[in-house]
């Protein structure tokens, strides 16, 4: 038996009081634990390995990790070597390269020892994302709960500050006909940058957009709910979204971006120099030969009822509501713990860079 230390707080008007009770836990035989968030948006994928008692998590070293499209010949997953990836750490990553698509089946299989986890799933149908476009919206107010650094500022004026314009991010969709659908939006910057010493670079930031006036990602807020309630319509921390306004129909999502995300990405990032004649720091020129590119990348992605019961988990328990109840966070694993799934991607990029 493992013992373990429980404690237990009370707080009566402005007094507290602690104790603390012993309490026996049998102690587990490790599991293995397989993650793998897998999009067909990609050609290469990650699985995340580990094991995991009821306290401690590691990474697992030499595990035989194969990936089955469609009963075809397994591939073998190879373990990054990258510092940050190894049995001391709390997963392992074991990459493979394939291209997925709508309705294959995939099956990912990790073993080491005694210990194994396997896991089956179908890529979903393929989404249908219509046209996207940006329009400039400075009347915008954003809600009260669209707090994030570097993004937006109450204390700035609009009137005198260009970084408070917002930019309204039309996109449409047409919902999958005949079924119930889950789906869930990312909005990125795809930055590549092509120099000669380095070659050809490409980065992708994810930008944060004001979703609190679009009623299919927000949801309906309860009325008379309690704080748990509310807090929890709040919590849509992977953009989640079901077809439950525009079952069979067509759909326009309405995003808002603040022009404090993009500003840095319109253009190469150089140094700067104070110029005296114009008594202020002015940027350096781009250097010789160097090719700058950046885009707005809407990726829309269709996604299993699993998967969407998984994340909104996941964003639940991100959100650390206190004195909420445990969050139970669901496996498909076979034989062990952890999540696989695969999301079937479409995207559409809009030009950025000036």
């Amino acid at each position: 038996m493992k013992r373990i230390i429980y404690i237990a707080m009370a707080a009566i008007s402005a007094a507290a009081c602690t104790s603390t009770e012993y309490v026996d836990v049998e102690a587990i035989e490790p599991v293995m634990v397989v993650n793998a968030q897998m999009s067909t948006s990609e050609a290469s994928h990650c699985i995340h390995l580990s094991t995991s008692t009821r306290s401690l998590i590691h990474g697992v070293d030499d595990a035989n990790v194969t990936v089955t499209v469609n009963s075809s010949a397994p591939i073998a997953a190879v373990q990054d070597t990258e510092e940050g990836s190894g049995a001391k750490y709390n997963s392992t990553r074991y990459w493979f390269n394939a291209v997925l698509k709508s309705g294959d089946v995939v099956t990912v299989k990790a073993v080491k020892g005694t210990l194994s986890g396997e896991a089956t799933i179908e890529v979903p149908d393929e989404p249908i994302l219509g046209e996207v476009t940006m329009k400039d919206a400075p009347n915008h107010t954003p809600s009260d709960s669209y707090y994030e650094y570097g993004v937006y500022d109450p204390s700035y004026d609009p009137e005198t500050s260009e970084y408070c314009e917002w930019h309204l991010l039309e996109v449409n969709l047409t919902d999958i006909p005949s079924k119930d659908n889950h789906y869930r939006i990312g909005i990125f910057v795809e930055e590549t940058i092509n120099s000669p010493e380095q070659g050809l670079q490409r980065y992708f930031v994810r930008l944060s957009a004001d979703t609190s006036s679009e009623p299919v990602l927000s949801g309906n807020k309860a009325s008379g709910g309690d704080l748990l309630e509310s807090l929890s319509e709040d919590s849509n921390h992977y953009s989640l979204f079901t077809d439950g306004l525009f079952k069979d129909k067509s759909y326009t999502l309405k995003l808002y971006l603040s022009e404090r995300m993009l500003t840095y990405y319109r253009k190469y990032q150089t140094d700067y120099h104070w110029d005296s004649e114009k008594e202020t720091y002015v940027a350096d020129p781009v250097p010789e030969g160097v090719v700058y590119d950046s885009k707005i990348l809407v990726r829309l992605s269709s996604i299993s009822l699993d998967q969407y019961i998984y994340l909104k988990a996941l964003g639940l328990d991100d959100y650390g509501i206190l004195f909420s109840e445990p969050i139970s966070i669901p496996s498909n694993v076979t034989g062990g713990l952890g999540f696989v799934n695969i999301e079937s991607c479409k995207e559409y990029r809009i030009q950025l860079s000036e």
